[in-house]
């Protein structure tokens, strides 16, 4: 695995309608992921100060989980 940037995955164009509504409205105030108010800087960093996960999890395993579930 190289160390470089992933490939951004496509939005879905109803998902981004939303998010763009969201926006005009007011009702997204700085970004659309956040946490007590502030947004979210790494979401890798987040994930690792996660407290009470079992094992070596990571997001994408949690990914698979979702799709599968």
């Amino acid at each position: 695995m190289s160390g470089g940037r992933q490939t951004p995955a496509p939005m879905p164009p109803r998902l981004l309608a939303h998010l763009r509504r969201w926006r005009d409205r007011k009702l997204i105030p700085t970004c659309f992921v956040e946490f007590n108010g502030k947004p979210v800087a790494s979401v890798k960093k987040g994930f690792k100060t996660a407290v009470g996960l079992p094992g070596k999890l990571t997001p994408h395993v949690l990914r698979h989980t979702a799709a599968t579930g």
